[in-house]
């Protein structure tokens, strides 16, 4: 999603135009953006004028998208052909249009931005774009153009001081997203061999774990923070993407999932050593913060 956001910013700096980032919609977001986060790049909707300029998209309507934001959802349809592309659409209401943003990496700073594009529903075969901006994107533009909530900041640092130093960070992905635990063990393992090291940080969506890697590392205090729900036994696929009546069963909400979560980055960005979920973009994320310190201390900052 940051990446995402950090090149659609650096389409509107481009073109001089002014954002709205509406996550209340997006499935795994489902809040709104600025309760989490500060806007501090110019292009984006200062947080006092979000709801008037909400209020402003409902009040013009069109007849070829939908009539509220509220109704909009946006759905994933990439593939290796199409490439990293999402369509606006509703429920019960299928466009003739669908507007594209396909966005593809050629190295750590640039992309190559297809973007404003009116594309048949369904795309034709070889439909080529007709708007290519190489322009810089990703984390590079999100990370300065936005900042975490302080009482988020808060609250992760005080979680942090609770640990000993040195410590290891560990990241163990496992619900949605698959990584073998013997790897993370083995290279927890190297990490501790020689240290002087007797704490470790778990940041996990996989309520079992916990027990796994107190019992491999007896003797080693484990700190996880974060309430981690059975999501099998709520009869939920993954602990990321919880309906409204699980997460009120579990005691959560998704303020507070997400708020968690950007105290584990922050959390296992401050660790010694970082044990990754090489496959998670939560991992590579805080791999990408922990070597960018000056992005880091604006995306954090009190």
């Amino acid at each position: 999603m940051l990446r995402l956001i950090g090149t659609t910013i650096s389409y509107c700096e481009l073109l001089e135009k002014k954002l709205l980032i509406y996550s209340e919609t997006h499935h795994g977001f489902q809040l709104p953006f600025y309760s989490i986060f500060n806007p501090t790049n110019r292009c984006l909707i200062p947080e006092e004028d979000y709801s008037s300029t909400v209020k402003l998209y409902e009040k013009n309507p069109r007849d070829d998208v939908p009539q509220k934001l509220d109704q909009i959802k946006l759905r994933f349809v990439g593939s290796v052909k199409l490439g990293n592309r999402y369509v606006i659409s509703q429920e019960g209401h299928t466009y003739e249009y669908n507007l594209e943003l396909n966005e593809q990496q050629h190295n750590s700073d640039f992309f190559e931005l297809t973007s404003g594009q009116r594309w048949p529903n369904p795309p034709s075969d070889g439909q080529p774009g007709v708007r290519i901006l190489p322009i810089s994107g990703g984390w590079p533009t999100s990370l300065r153009s936005i900042s975490v909530k302080p009482h988020i900041v808060s609250r992760a640092t005080e979680r942090i001081s609770r640990i000993a130093n040195p410590f290891v960070g560990i990241h163990y992905r496992n619900t949605d997203m698959k990584h073998e635990i013997s790897e993370i063990i083995s290279s927890t393992r190297e990490a501790l061999l020689g240290n002087g090291i007797s704490d470790i940080f778990l940041a996990t969506d996989d309520s079992k774990s916990v027990k796994i890697f107190e019992s491999e590392f007896p003797g080693i205090r484990i700190h996880s923070f974060s309430h981690i729900p059975d999501h099998k036994e709520l009869g939920q696929s993954s602990i990321h993407y919880m309906s409204t009546t699980a997460l009120d069963r579990a005691g959560l909400s998704k303020q507070t999932q997400i708020e968690d979560a950007l105290c584990d980055i922050i959390g296992l960005v401050d660790s010694n050593f970082f044990i990754p979920s090489e496959k998670s973009a939560m991992s590579q994320l805080v791999t990408y913060l922990r070597s960018e310190e000056d992005l880091r201390k604006s995306f954090f900052s009190l």
